[in-house]
C-alpha cells in the first residue's frame, strides 16, 4: 500500500513552505500525544489473530514496526518508523496469517501485492483502540508538516525558465538534499525512492482505501483532522489565486473571449472559490455554491480551448504553453480538493482523496525529472511546429495522375539544379580551404540551391519525407471512424509512390547532367573535370564497407528532419510576432507604396517556413564536417541527390573503362543505402515526433503498422506504381 499518510482527509491538506501558518481554534487544537504502552500495542495487536497463527515470524515483524512507530516521541522518529512500515507493507507475502473473524476476504486477500497491507487494514478495522492511536499519530504528523505546498506547487510548471530549471535539476541529481522533517514532498521522494514505485499508490485497491478512510474518519475525534482540512483550504485558496493570476494575463487575455476582465472566468472563478468556502463555514448553501463553482471551471476550460484554437493563427509561446499547462493542472487539483470538501463521507469522497494524493505523489517524481521537464516544455510548442511542417508537407504528396507526373518534372528539374550545386561543392573541397570557411561556403552553395528551387517550383526528393512525416500524424490526429486506418494508410501509399518516384527521378536527371557536364568539360578543356585524386577519393567514400556511408546517411536524415522543424518553428514565430502584418504597415509604406509591402508581406508570410527550413538544410549540411574536423570526430553526410551527382562526375572523370573493378558497383551500393536512410530516418523522425506532439496511444501506432503490413503484403505495387488512386480527401494540393 506505501502510503498512510493519505488514508483520511486530514492527508489531503497540510501547510505550506512558502506561506504562514494557518491558525487553528483553541477548540481544533491537537491534545498531546501519549503514546501507548507497548505491551498493550502487543496484546491489542495479537489479539486480532488466532492463537496458532500468533508466532508467525512475519506477524511478529508486523507488531513490531508498528509499535516503534506508534511510540516514537518525535516528528523524524514517527516519519522514519513510518517508511520502515510502509515498505514492510509493501512488499510481496503469501505467508502472512489473516486476522481472525475476517468479513472482507475478498480478492484483496489473496493477491500477494496487497495481502500485508490487508492484514493492517483489518487489524484497525478490528481494533478501536488501535484504530485511534493510529489516526492519532498520523493527523500529529499531518499538522506537523507542511503541506500546503505539497497540495497547491508540486508538479506546477515554473517560470523560470527552461535552462535554469534543467541547470536546477541536473544538480540535483548530484548535490544532496538537506533533510526537512517539516517538507512533506521531500518524505514522499524518501518513502517511494522512484517515480515506478510512486505509481502504487494510485494502484491501491478503491475498497481497502476507502475502508480506511472510514476508519481513520474518526467522527468522535474531528479536531484531529482540523489542522489538516485548513491547510487543504489554503491549498485551494493558492490554487484559485494562480488560475487568476495566469488567465488574466496579457497573452491569453488577447487571445480569449471575454471583452471585459470582470466577466472573465478566470476572475469569476475566484470569487467564486471564495463564495465556497464561505459556504463550507457557515455550513449553509453548499450545493448551490459547489454548482456554481463547477460551472466557472467548465467555461475557464472552454475559454481555454479557445487559446488554444486562436494559437493556429496567432502562434505559439513558452510562456503561453506555461500559462496553459498550468492553469489545467490547478484546476484539476481544485475540483479534487473541492470533492474532499464538500461530498460526504463515502466512496466518492475517499476517491477524491486518493486521486489527490496520487497525483500530488507522482508530481513528486516529476519535478525532478529532466525527461518530463522536457516532455513538458516542448509538448505544445512542438505540436504547433509539426502541424505548420504537415501543412507544407500536404503540397509534396501526389493524389492522381496529374500530380504524379507534375513531381517527376519537379523533381528532374531539381536533379539538374543539383548538377551545378554537386559541381561546386567538388571545387570547394579541392581547393583544401581550413574547415570553418569550407563549411561556411558549402552552406552557402547548399541553400541558395534549395533556395532556387524553391522560387522555380523545384524538388528535392530528400527534403520531402519529413513535412510529409509531419503531415501524415495530422492525419492520424484528424480521421476517425471504422476505416480511420485504412484511409491512413491510403495516405501512407501515395506518400511512398510519390517519395519514390521524386528520388528516382533526382537521381536519374542529376546522373545524366553531370554525365553531360564531365563530357562537355573534358571535350572543351581537353581535361577531367575531376583530377584522378578527388575522383578515386568519391569512390572510397561512397563504398558502405569502407567507409561511414551508413552511418552518415543516417545523420543527414537526421539533419533532414531537423531541417523540416527549424522551417515549422521559424513559421511560428513570424506568425506569433505577427512578422508579415509588421511589413505590409511598414512606414516604407509611404516610398515603396502600400501594394507593394502588401506583396511582400504575403511573400514572406508564404514562403518564410520553406526558406529558412532550405537555408537551415544547407548549412547544417555545409558545416557538420566542419565541426567534425574541428572536433577531432570522423562527421560527413550522405545526401542522395548530391551523392549521385558526385559519383557521376567521378565516374565521367576516370573514363568507364578506366574504373577498377567493382569501384562503381560499390559506390552505387553506397548509393542505394544513402537513399533508404535518407527518406526512411526523416520520415521516421518526423511521423514519431507527429505522433508524440498528438499523444497517439502506442495501441493506435501499432494497429497503424499491422494495417500497413497487411497492404503492403496483399498489393505491394500500389506503393511503387501509380496504379490507383483513393477517394479524395479535405488535404490541400499540391501548390
Amino acid at each position: 500500500m506505501n502510503a498512510l499518510p493519505t488514508l483520511s482527509p486530514s492527508d489531503s491538506a497540510a501547510t505550506s513552505k512558502a506561506a504562514p501558518a494557518v491558525e487553528v481554534s483553541a477548540d481544533a487544537a491537537l491534545p498531546p500525544l501519549i503514546p501507548l504502552p507497548r505491551v498493550t500495542i502487543d496484546s491489542l495487536v495479537l489479539n486480532c489473530f488466532a492463537e496458532r497463527d500468533r508466532s508467525n515470524a512475519r506477524l511478529s515483524e508486523f507488531n513490531g514496526l508498528l509499535q516503534l512507530f506508534l511510540q516514537s516521541s518525535t516528528l523524524r522518529g514517527r516519519f522514519n518508523h513510518f517508511f520502515l512500515l510502509m515498505r514492510w507493507l509493501g512488499q510481496k507475502d503469501d505467508d502472512v496469517p489473516l486476522p481472525r473473524n475476517e468479513t472482507s476476504a475478498t480478492a484483496v486477500a489473496i493477491d500477494s501485492r496487497w495481502r500485508r497491507s490487508h492484514v493492517l487494514r483489518m487489524v484497525v478495522v478490528q481494533c478501536p483502540e488501535l484504530r485511534t492511536e493510529c489516526a492519532r499519530v498520523i493527523g500529529a504528523m499531518a499538522a506537523e508538516t507542511s503541506c500546503v505546498s505539497f497540495f497547491a506547487d508540486t508538479g506546477m510548471p515554473h517560470e523560470r525558465g527552461f535552462l535554469a530549471e534543467a541547470i536546477t535539476r541536473t544538480t540535483g541529481i548530484f548535490i544532496p538534499e538537506p533533510r526537512d522533517d517539516t517538507d512533506l514532498e521531500q518524505h514522499m521522494r524518501r518513502l517511494y525512492v522512484n517515480a515506478r514505485k510512486a505509481r502504487r499508490f494510485g494502484q491501491i485497491p478503491r475498497e481497502m482505501f476507502h475502508e480506511l478512510v472510514e476508519a481513520f474518519g474518526l467522527p468522535d475525534h474531528g479536531n484531529i483532522w482540523q489542522p489538516s482540512r485548513n491547510y487543504l483550504r489554503e491549498a485551494f485558496v493558492l490554487l484559485s489565486a494562480r488560475v487568476q493570476g495566469l488567465g488574466l494575463g496579457q497573452e491569453l487575455r488577447d487571445r480569449g473571449s471575454a471583452q471585459k476582465i470582470s466577466q472573465s472566468p478566470f476572475f469569476r472563478l475566484s470569487r467564486a472559490c471564495d463564495r465556497l468556502l464561505e459556504a463550507l463555514d457557515q455550513n449553509a448553501n453548499v450545493p448551490d455554491a459547489i454548482n456554481v463553482w463547477h460551472k466557472l471551471v467548465a467555461a475557464c476550460r472552454a475559454e481555454l480551448s479557445q487559446v488554444e484554437r486562436k494559437l493556429n493563427d496567432t502562434g505559439v509561446s513558452v510562456s503561453i504553453v506555461y500559462s496553459l499547462e498550468v492553469i489545467e493542472k490547478c484546476l484539476q487539483r481544485m475540483e479534487l480538493i473541492a470533492d474532499i470538501l464538500t461530498l460526504p463521507d463515502g466512496v466518492a469522497r475517499s476517491a477524491a482523496i486518493q486521486g489527490l494524493m496520487a497525483r500530488c505523489i507522482n508530481a513528486t517524481f516529476e519535478d525532478k525529472s529532466l525527461r518530463e521537464l522536457c516532455g513538458r516544455n516542448l509538448h505544445l510548442l512542438s505540436k504547433k511546429i509539426v502541424e505548420r511542417t504537415g501543412h507544407t508537407g500536404g503540397h509534396y504528396i501526389a493524389r492522381n495522375l496529374r500530380e504524379y507526373w507534375y513531381m517527376w518534372a519537379a523533381a528532374a528539374g531539381g536533379g539538374l539544379l543539383t548538377v551545378a550545386t554537386a559541381t561546386i561543392k567538388m571545387d570547394i573541397i579541392n581547393k583544401n580551404l581550413a574547415a570553418l570557411p569550407e563549411g561556411i561556403f558549402a552552406g552557402f552553395n547548399y541553400a541558395i540551391s534549395f533556395i532556387i528551387m524553391l522560387m522555380f517550383g523545384l524538388a528535392l526528393a530528400t527534403k520531402q519525407p519529413a513535412m510529409t512525416g509531419a503531415a501524415l500524424g495530422g492525419i492520424l490526429r484528424d480521421h476517425t471512424g471504422a476505416d480511420r486506418f485504412e484511409r491512413i494508410v491510403d495516405r501512407f501509399m501515395l506518400i511512398c509512390r510519390t517519395q519514390l518516384a521524386a528520388a528516382i527521378s533526382n537521381v536519374l536527371f542529376v546522373s545524366l547532367g553531370c554525365v553531360a557536364l564531365g563530357t562537355a568539360w573534358r571535350a572543351w578543356f581537353h581535361e577531367a573535370i575531376l583530377s584522378p585524386h578527388s575522383a578515386e577519393h568519391v569512390f572510397e567514400t561512397l563504398n558502405p564497407l569502407k567507409s561511414g556511408t551508413i552511418v552518415y546517411a543516417a545523420l543527414t536524415g537526421v539533419i533532414l528532419w531537423s531541417s523540416s522543424l527549424v522551417g515549422g518553428w521559424v513559421e511560428n514565430w513570424s506568425i506569433y510576432n505577427r512578422i508579415p502584418q509588421a511589413i505590409a504597415d511598414h512606414r516604407w509604406s509611404d516610398r515603396l507604396g502600400a501594394g507593394r509591402m502588401k506583396r511582400l508581406a504575403k511573400f514572406v508570410d508564404h514562403n518564410i517556413s520553406s526558406w529558412a527550413g532550405s537555408i537551415a538544410l544547407g548549412f547544417m549540411l555545409g558545416l557538420t564536417p566542419a565541426l567534425g574536423r574541428f572536433a577531432g570526430i570522423p562527421l560527413d553526410v550522405r545526401h542522395v541527390t548530391l551523392s549521385s551527382g558526385t559519383l557521376a562526375l567521378a565516374a565521367v572523370s576516370v573514363g568507364w573503362e578506366g574504373i577498377p573493378q567493382g569501384w562503381l558497383l560499390m559506390a552505387a551500393a553506397g548509393i542505394a543505402v544513402t537513399f533508404v536512410l535518407n527518406l526512411t530516418v526523416s520520415f521516421v523522425l518526423a511521423l514519431a515526433t507527429a505522433i508524440r506532439a498528438y499523444e497517439l496511444s502506442f495501441s493506435e501506432v501499432l494497429r497503424l503498422i499491422r494495417t500497413a503490413a497487411r497492404r503492403m503484403g496483399e498489393r505491394p505495387w500500389e506503393f511503387v506504381l501509380p496504379i490507383g488512386w483513393p477517394v479524395e480527401d479535405s488535404q490541400p494540393h499540391m501548390e
